[in-house]
């Protein structure tokens, strides 16, 4: 008896494999990469945004461990080292995305890429999630 593979598994398979040989076709043709996302796309924003704010206190990745691994210091990012955004920037032959708030952002010019992804970004209003 043949075993049977769920579509669910195989769609995944499938966006796999085009993802990763689409990913050699792109490179050279793309200059940046513009992200919007939460905390698996964050490099800096809430770190940013969270230490303006004057009540409260800064989120954990402004600490080590985060980024200790390829960084060496915090950096904003929910991880030890790099995030995927990273690895596809890299693997395309980009630069790391810069967050759009952060370090030296007096003027962004978005043709070498941003990324506006904050950590915990909901698609919701608060009132929501209050309920």
């Amino acid at each position: 008896m043949a075993s049977k593979t769920s579509p669910l598994k195989t769609a995944f398979a499938c966006a796999v494999l085009f993802l990763l040989s689409a990913s050699k076709y792109a490179c050279g043709r793309y200059k940046s990469i513009i992200n919007f996302g939460d905390s698996i796309a964050d490099t800096g924003n809430l770190l940013y945004l969270e230490s303006t704010s004057s009540n409260k206190k800064p989120p954990l990745c402004g600490f080590l461990p985060y980024g200790e691994t390829f960084f060496h210091h915090p950096t904003g990012r929910f991880s030890d080292g790099r995030l995927i955004i990273d690895f596809i920037a890299q693997d395309m032959g980009l630069p790391f995305v810069p967050s759009f708030h952060g370090e030296g952002n007096v003027s962004r010019s978005f043709q070498e890429g941003v990324n506006f992804a904050v950590s915990g970004s909901t698609a919701l209003e608060d009132s929501f999630f209050a309920k």
